[in-house]
């Protein structure tokens, strides 16, 4: 398929050599690790577990206003979504 112009051409892209293919492994101590990107899992607290998540749009004044919300109140947007959350549930049981 051309991605250029979304067309089939029916040709068959060249398989990579066996080498390109395999898998990198992470420098050992000893090695550089400069071309390596550390790249964060959860919140770092161990045994805590996400009972549930959520792909959520927005629109973009919505979106505008977690941005600008976020940088007043120095939080991320999950943690400004689930302050939201908790609000509306601590309202309705008043």
């Amino acid at each position: 398929m051309s991605a250029a112009r979304g067309v089939d051409t029916g040709e068959r892209m060249a398989e990579p050599p066996r080498a390109a293919r395999r898998v990198p492994t992470p420098p050992s101590e000893h090695e550089d690790r400069g071309a390596w990107k550390l790249v964060g899992r959860g919140d770092g607290t161990p045994g805590k577990k996400v009972l549930s998540s959520y792909l959520v749009r927005f629109n973009r004044e919505q979106a505008d206003w977690i941005d600008q919300e976020c940088e007043r109140t120095g939080v991320t947007p999950f943690e400004l979504i689930q302050r939201l959350v908790d609000q509306a549930r601590s309202s309705q049981t008043k």
